[in-house]
């Protein structure tokens, strides 16, 4: 984790505005692993990712949020496809 302070960038003093950068956090080196993780486990709880007809997860994001779906869609014995539009 690496902790910025970004005040100048908005016109503030020093130590008013600070960022928290998440850097190689999960099991891809991504930040996106706990929001995909996150994503998927919210679905679970809720009903929403069923295994019966389902056999493929889809990303449309950017390529750490695919690189993470795909390793979870691979643990949880789903088939991965990735798109661009």
């Amino acid at each position: 984790v690496q902790v910025t302070d970004y005040s100048m960038l908005v016109d503030l003093d020093r130590g008013r505005v600070y960022g928290i950068e998440l850097r190689e956090m999960g099991p891809t080196r991504s930040h996106k692993d706990f929001m995909v993780a996150g994503l998927i486990t919210l679905n679970v709880m809720a009903g929403g990712l069923q295994r019966e007809g389902l056999d493929t997860l889809v990303d449309a994001g950017f390529y750490n949020s695919a690189l993470s779906l795909r390793h979870y869609a691979k643990i949880l014995g789903f088939n991965f496809s990735y798109f661009i539009r």
